[in-house]
């Protein structure tokens, strides 16, 4: 209780100082969603990416020469996802994000009892326990225009959301049991659709890579609820109406315009 006390006064003392004045300015440059957030959704942002930054170290590979924009989309791109919220909570289980130009590289085994591990290569990767690994190169495209229905900050960050309970099993952290058992069956039947769709050459909303398993469905659910909510909300009803329970938020908003 008190670390958690502790926290909150370390966070509303961070906000005692405003923001750079040129946050807002870059922001405007490489987040294309940041043009259609409310004045309130901006200031929000801006101040969890303070807290954000404040206190998680971002690795930033030398070869990106101008580091801070890179380091403040990441966190801007993340706080999308709690703009919902009235508390001051900041993905606190992850401490540091590496950001590398060209693909994550990363060694996955077939099941834990495999001695020899292949070489992957990947967008970003969450690994519990330890950093985030993403690729400047994916993060600046897909940030920067909404023609893009992936983004892989939304994606590692989802699997931050899954990991809250200490468990990545593609059940995320529902208040109730109801909305939890809810989502189970939303995700199995979306899940089932999805397989369908892709067997006869059609692309769903939600990306395929989703039916690795649950985990996975779950992240890319995320990203289109992010990236495509309204054509989201008109595949897969259930899981939108689910998923803007869980962030207290509907990302509509932003694509309903002129």
């Amino acid at each position: 209780m008190f670390d958690l006390w502790l926290k909150g006064w370390r966070r509303k003392r961070i906000l005692k100082t405003a923001a750079p004045e040129h946050w807002p300015n870059i922001l405007h440059q490489r987040l294309w969603y940041w043009r259609y957030l409310s004045s309130s959704q901006q200031s929000r942002l801006l101040q969890l990416s303070q807290i954000f930054l404040h206190e998680k170290e971002i690795v930033v590979s030398e070869r990106i020469r101008n580091p801070e924009p890179a380091k403040l989309l990441i966190a801007a791109t993340a706080s999308l996802m709690l703009l919902g919220f009235r508390d001051l909570y900041c993905f606190d289980k992850i401490k540091s994000v590496v950001l590398q130009t060209g693909a994550v590289v990363y060694r996955k085994r077939a099941n834990i009892n495999e001695v020899v591990s292949q070489e992957e290569l990947a967008s970003g990767v969450y690994m519990q326990g330890g950093p985030v690994a993403l690729s400047w190169d994916d993060v600046s495209r897909q940030c920067f225009s909404d023609e893009y229905s992936h983004n892989v900050v939304i994606h590692e960050f989802a699997h931050h959301i899954d990991d809250l309970n200490g468990a990545m099993d593609g059940e995320p952290p529902f208040p109730t049991a109801s909305l939890v058992n809810r989502w189970k069956a939303a995700a199995a039947a979306a899940m089932e659709r999805v397989e369908e769709l892709e067997s006869i050459g059609i692309t769903s909303v939600i990306d395929a890579y989703g039916l690795t398993n649950k985990l996975e469905f779950f992240a890319v659910s995320c990203e289109a609820f992010y990236c495509n909510p309204i054509e989201l909300e008109r595949e897969f009803p259930e899981v939108f109406e689910l998923l803007t329970q869980l962030f207290q938020l509907n990302p509509q908003q932003w694509f309903e315009r002129d």
